[in-house]
């Protein structure tokens, strides 16, 4: 059986996307030929990266993962296929939040995590009874219309296969990558991860995580949406001791919860994963006003005991903490909620200056499968005839009380052009340095900052 994994892409999209599609490979495409049964012959297409898609090469099966701003281009390759008559599955995460849409571009329609049903999937196409839909974890099947396979179980993370990276070429890519849990307790509004992963954290055994982290080369990004995470901190204060034993040790990112700081053992895991070779974190901060906090939830993950409680000198030392074991930070923020105003990006980015950390500041993205999009769509507030590839946090796709469309969009383009003006970056380059004096970290350092300098200075400005 031959199966042709695809990693679309599109000019359509941001620069950022693009660039972030650039610096490691697809992890969907070679962990989906990880999970596959013996005797299936995978072939695996990056067009970020150029790779050209071959219509008319043989296969039995095309399979694409699909993230929201890349929808549009996953659906016209597989719209090209089906006329073909090759079958296609689709998967991802904007397919589990909109399976009805993904229907009408797809042979078979895979929603949820594909431990428990992929392997079902290729054995149902062999023996010639393909499903019209594969859904693995406890997700509500009664839209769907056409045979279904369901496993109602999110899948147990324990004794998975290491991803197939010989079926790319590594030396194109910067980095390497990996995951070590999956879900989040916190569920902020504008983001899907509760519904995709739900909110009890599984995590992989310690011993798979460094067994797989031995394999790779030099540098690599954990691709968990918390590495420096609020809970489970006993799992995370063993598994970077492990890491620290690693020889040769490498270098890694992640994405990080400032309220970590302040749990009992948040010092001791935030040394330890300094230690194992954590070189930047990006943390959402999300909003600096109250009104945000409120409408996102985010004070849940910010240590709050409510909007009204949360307290920006807190965040002011969680980041100094951080930053003091000679770790970059990178805030994200989200401007948009109901109360911003355009003073609201600048605010944002002199904190980022006054805190000599990284902006990355976006506008507020209802993003499918987030409690945002469906409180949006009921409300009548996303704008109509938006392309998929918009919903990238450049855009303003919903009707905002005060923002204009071009206000929002040019006043981020104008901020974030101004947060990578060549003084602020080597500002920040400074700041660490003093921190940390680590050639390495340094060039690392000023090599992001570049490419962040590039891509927002692509994104269009309007005046």
């Amino acid at each position: 059986m031959k199966v042709k994994i695809i990693a679309p892409s599109s000019d359509e999209v941001s620069p950022s996307i693009l660039s972030e599609a650039k610096l490691m490979p697809h992890v969907v495409p070679i962990y989906l030929a990880a999970l596959a049964p013996e005797g299936v012959d995978f072939k695996v297409v990056d067009m970020a990266l150029g790779d050209p898609v071959d219509y008319d090469e043989p296969c039995d099966l095309v399979g694409i993962s699909v993230k929201t701003s890349l929808a549009d281009a996953a659906f016209s390759v597989a719209d090209e296929f089906i006329k073909k008559g090759v079958p296609v599955a689709l998967g991802g995460p904007h397919i589990t939040a909109l399976p009805l849409e993904a229907s009408q571009h797809a042979t078979t329609v895979v929603i949820g995590e594909a431990e428990n049903t992929w392997r079902v999937l290729l054995q149902d196409l062999a023996g010639g009874q393909l499903k019209r839909y594969y859904v693995g974890g406890p997700f509500d099947t009664g839209s769907l219309q056409g045979s279904v396979y369901h496993d109602p179980e999110y899948p147990s993370l324990a004794g998975l296969p290491h991803l197939r990276r010989d079926l790319l070429p590594r030396k194109r890519y910067t980095l390497d990558s990996i995951f070590t849990t999956r879900g989040c307790p916190f569920g902020c509004s504008f983001c899907p991860v509760k519904f995709l992963n739900g909110t009890v954290v599984r995590h992989r055994p310690i011993e798979e995580v460094v067994a797989e982290v031995n394999e790779l080369r030099s540098m690599y990004f954990n691709l968990d949406d918390s590495a420096f995470p609020a809970y489970d901190q006993q799992y995370y204060l063993d598994l970077y001791r492990e890491l620290s034993g690693l020889r040769p040790k490498r270098r890694w990112m992640a994405f990080g919860s400032l309220n970590a700081i302040n749990q009992p053992n948040g010092r001791e895991v935030l040394k330890r994963a300094a230690d194992s070779g954590l070189m930047v974190l990006m943390v959402g901060v999300e909003s600096m006003d109250e009104g945000g906090l409120e409408q996102s939830g985010a004070w849940r993950k910010l240590g709050a005991a409510s909007a009204e409680s949360y307290s920006l000198e807190k965040t002011r030392q969680a980041i100094r903490a951080i930053q003091d074991n000679g770790i970059v930070v990178n805030g994200h923020f989200v401007v948009g909620f109901d109360n911003d105003t355009p003073d609201t990006f600048v605010r944002t980015l002199e904190f980022c200056d006054e805190m000599s950390i990284m902006p990355s500041i976006y506008i507020l993205d209802p993003t499918p499968g987030s409690a945002q999009y469906k409180d949006f769509e009921r409300a009548g507030r996303i704008l109509p005839g938006k392309r998929w590839a918009t919903f990238d946090s450049l855009h303003l796709l919903f009707k905002h009380p005060t923002l204009g469309i071009d206000e929002a969009e040019a006043t981020l383009s104008k901020v974030m052009r101004e947060g990578y003006s060549m003084g602020r970056i080597f500002k920040r380059i400074w700041h660490l340095f003093k921190k940390r004096p680590d050639p390495y970290l340094t060039v690392v350092y000023l090599i992001m900052q570049l490419g962040t300098r590039k891509d927002v200075r692509t994104v269009p400005h309007p005046e």
